[in-house]
């Protein structure tokens, strides 16, 4: 997806260990990724890859978002948001929710293309899970309700 002016493109990975070393370098430049454990992260983002569980904003060619997720069921989402439970992947055929695990944005002109390539790529209907947002500042929005979206059914 080419914004008009084309300046920027979604697009997803192949598997490969440059996609994981490309992704791994951008999302840990800055807070919260780069304080966290290199094998969680790294575990996370390769099946994010592979399963084409993501989606990059490239201006040019440089990568400037980035969205990844799990595909889950509603019940576990609301036990992961309320901290009762850990998330473990469920086939795509038995999916209704998705778990949003890593997001990073370095260009918030990025981030309207980000939401739709992730909107549809997602797909309608689906529930959003999130814990809420970090800041590179290191403030944090508080959980709250919003925790949880609906991809709207009318996503082109």
């Amino acid at each position: 997806m080419e914004d008009k002016a084309g300046e920027y493109q979604s697009r997803r990975f192949a598997q490969s260990y440059e996609a994981l070393g490309i992704v791994a370098e951008f999302v840990t430049r800055e807070k919260p990724f780069n304080e966290y454990r290199a094998g969680k992260l790294l575990i996370a983002l390769k099946h994010q890859i592979a399963h084409g569980h993501h989606v990059c904003v490239f201006r040019g060619e440089t990568l400037v978002a980035y969205s990844g997720w799990l595909p889950i069921t509603e019940e576990l989402g609301r036990l992961w948001i309320a901290g009762k439970a850990a998330l473990v992947p469920v086939a795509l055929e038995h999916s209704d929710a998705v778990a949003l695990t890593v997001f990073r944005v370095e260009d918030p002109k990025a981030m309207r293309h980000l939401t739709r390539a992730s909107r549809r790529l997602i797909g309608a209907g689906k529930r959003v899970f999130y814990l809420g947002r970090v800041f590179s500042s290191g403030g944090r929005l508080p959980r709250r309700r919003e925790s949880v979206l609906i991809v709207p059914t009318d996503v082109g």
